[in-house]
């Protein structure tokens, strides 16, 4: 998992070696969305994978970080819209499988943490939406429990049970997207591990705190799959304009 290694400079004056590595257990669910309201938060560029006429899929995940390569341990919870990057015009919908499709990857859509200083990495290195917020990522009922608060506001909270599952080794590179200074960026990461995954299995109970609004907005539905992913490696590479190179609003 090693190559190509580069170095960003923060404004706070930290130095990042690129890929950044780090290692963390990662809890998650995929739940039915409606297509539309994906649409709608996806920048030009992508197009939402489409399950069926009018539902799409969104990917929910709390990580508990063991360790983050120059940076103290945090948690996260990430909101992911599974997408296809194509050619063509905005309001072309894209079915996975046609021909005008290039790549499949995630948009990170949402993603609050826990410290300042994560949330500085992620938006000045790759544009990732981080916010602050007060999180928990713990061990439950034979799977992980994961709380997103913020004050004032009643929690949003995931619950991954363990089950009935299946292994599944990774040993693979994923493509996650954002939206970095106005452009649709990419940027690859891999990532190493033993997790387990199974159907259905996870239970959404959405707050009316800032990421309870958020997934409201996005009509999430049924939980159709769950992983749990103990010590996962993982190795976030620098962004790099996507091919298309477009220059995106800021709340497409």
């Amino acid at each position: 998992m090693r190559g190509y290694e580069e170095a960003a400079t923060l404004s706070t004056g930290h130095t990042v070696s690129l890929p950044l590595r780090c290692e963390a257990d990662v809890a998650g669910a995929t739940f039915t969305a409606r297509w539309e309201r994906l649409r709608s938060v996806v920048p030009d560029g992508l197009s939402p994978v489409r399950v069926a006429p009018r539902s799409g899929l969104v990917v929910l995940a709390g990580v508990r970080y063991r360790s983050v390569e120059g940076f103290d341990p945090y948690e996260e919870f990430a909101v992911v819209v599974p997408v296809v990057r194509r050619t063509g015009s905005r309001r072309r919908a894209t079915r996975l499988g046609v021909g005008a499709v290039t790549e499949i990857g995630g948009y990170v859509h949402a993603l609050p943490v826990t410290t300042e200083a994560s949330k500085v990495l992620g938006r000045e290195v790759w544009g990732y939406p981080k916010t602050v917020a007060d999180i928990s990522v713990v061990d439950a009922d034979g799977g992980m429990r994961v709380s997103v608060e913020t004050e004032g506001a009643t929690a949003t909270t995931l619950v991954v049970r363990e089950g009935r599952t299946v292994p599944v080794p990774l040993d693979a590179r994923a493509t996650s997207y954002s939206v970095h200074d106005g452009v649709l960026s990419r940027a690859s990461v891999d990532l190493l591990g033993e997790g387990r995954a199974g159907v259905g299995g996870a239970r959404l109970e959405i707050g009316n705190g800032p990421l309870g609004t958020t997934l409201g907005g996005l009509g999430v539905g049924r939980a159709v799959a769950r992983f749990v992913v103990p010590r996962l490696k993982a190795h976030v590479h620098a962004p790099t304009p996507s091919p298309e190179r477009e220059r995106v609003a800021d709340d497409a």
